[in-house]
């Protein structure tokens, strides 16, 4: 499968070393032509994941058409104040995009004017374009270390394409999960933000394990019940996206 991720941070470097694994066609495209240039002379991004050679199979990209034109999937792993600019680059260089077939949404957080998560930003450019997200307790050094992960893939497919994702998206050390619940994926990975910073400010006043185990256990009630308000699963937030990655955060 021919996967292009645009955005070279720590999240999606690591996730290109990871499709790599699985066989796959990765392109990586910074935001920055001089950080592509570096990625590409030194096989190994040093500004965010440094440490971690990338193989010669992935190809590091500097504009959006030539990679576009042979793009099955496109993960978006920018930052996402910085999404919504992005989509409209990719909508601009589009028609090129013969065999796109899916975006999945890797950052985290809603866009601070509407209110709106990544997927209704994708959604609302690519409307003739699945979308999913991909979401969980993900750091970056393990994945691209080959430790043992487990995310959530929430698709808006039919069962038969969300299924033939997981299958390419997994391998022995990275499981993914699905999910029809996009809404829910993406909040549970912002709201649990709210908390980590709380659990932050616990540990700082050094008010112990107890009171740091009351809060996480109030948070994650909290998190559901507000999950739910606003149009997520319940069951999502019980699971990677939501309790994992809270665990993970804090």
């Amino acid at each position: 499968m021919n996967c292009c991720i645009l955005g070279a941070g720590a999240w999606g470097t690591a996730m290109a070393l990871h499709l790599d694994r699985c066989g796959h066609s990765v392109t990586l495209v910074p935001r920055r032509m001089e950080h592509a240039l570096a990625i590409a002379s030194t096989r190994e991004n040093v500004d965010y994941l440094p440490g971690y050679k990338l193989p010669h199979a992935i190809q590091i990209g500097c504009e959006l058409a030539p990679v576009l034109m042979e793009a099955e999937v496109v993960f978006l792993a920018c930052p996402s104040k910085a999404l919504r600019d992005l989509c409209l680059s990719v909508r601009a260089a589009s028609d090129v995009a013969w065999q796109l077939k899916l975006f999945l949404v890797m950052c985290k957080g809603l866009e601070l004017d509407s209110f709106k998560t990544p997927s209704e930003i994708v959604n609302e450019i690519f409307p003739e374009v699945a979308c999913g997200a991909l979401s969980g307790p993900t750091f970056a050094g393990e994945v691209a270390a080959g430790n043992p992960t487990a995310v959530t893939l929430a698709v808006d497919a039919d069962f038969a394409a969300a299924e033939s994702y997981q299958q390419a998206f997994s391998n022995a050390s990275l499981r993914a999960y699905l999910s029809n619940d996009v809404r829910g994926t993406e909040l549970g990975g912002t709201l649990k933000n709210v908390y980590a910073i709380a659990s932050g400010m616990c540990d700082g006043l050094k008010l112990g394990d107890n009171a740091k185990a009351a809060l996480l256990t109030r948070s994650l009630n909290e998190l559901v019940r507000l999950g739910q308000l606003l149009g997520g699963q319940k069951e999502t937030f019980y699971g990677l996206s939501g309790f994992g990655d809270l665990v993970a955060t804090c």
